[in-house]
């Protein structure tokens, strides 16, 4: 179980860095050639999808790991052990909670994914919507990717994977609860 977790996590870490490096590129080769600053962006916001969308099946097999380990602890401890040795073993998580190590990794792809449409909002589309002269460099098509990919990609990669994950989650405590705290042995005095 224990690689299980480690080759998921690892994982999450690791798009996180792939989309640091794209944003690396962005600055590098974004300047000037407005197609390339809309494809670059867009390219670093797939990326981010994928990564957000990584990060929620992480934290799936991390959290369904350690529920099946504190069902196992369940078995040789005794309630006392609640307060002598750790509490993390009396209830399952909630559903929704996200570990903090890939909380880190989500809240910054998310920051800096809104940085980078904060960024190219104020540099491509509002010049591009107050240009009344008509003289384009590019179509309406790579001006608006970054925000159509975004939206695509969240509908059918982020939120589904979300979504089911958290489902997965409930059937899994539901069918494997492991032993009522209550019924937990008492040490002998």
């Amino acid at each position: 179980m224990n690689k299980s977790v480690y080759n998921h996590y690892k994982f999450s870490w690791e798009l996180a860095i792939l989309f640091i490096s794209s944003l690396a590129i962005f600055i590098k080769h974004g300047k000037g050639d407005d197609i390339v600053t809309d494809f670059i962006t867009t390219i670093c916001l797939s990326i981010a999808m994928w990564a957000i969308a990584n990060i929620y099946e992480s934290n799936f097999w991390y959290r369904r790991n350690f529920a099946i380990i504190r069902n196992i602890e369940r078995q040789f401890l005794y309630q006392e052990d609640e307060k002598e040795i750790h509490h993390y073993f009396n209830k399952h998580s909630n559903k929704y909670s996200v570990i903090d190590s890939l909380k880190i990794n989500l809240v910054i792809v998310i920051f800096i994914s809104v940085i980078l449409l904060i960024y190219h909002i104020s540099v491509r589309l509002i010049p591009y919507c107050n240009n009344s002269m008509g003289d384009h460099k590019c179509s309406c098509l790579t001006i608006f990717l970054p925000y159509l990919t975004v939206a695509v990609l969240y509908c059918s990669l982020v939120q589904p994977t979300k979504v089911k994950r958290e489902k997965d989650y409930v059937n899994f405590i539901e069918k494997s609860p492991g032993i009522d705290y209550n019924e937990m042995k008492f040490k002998a005095k």
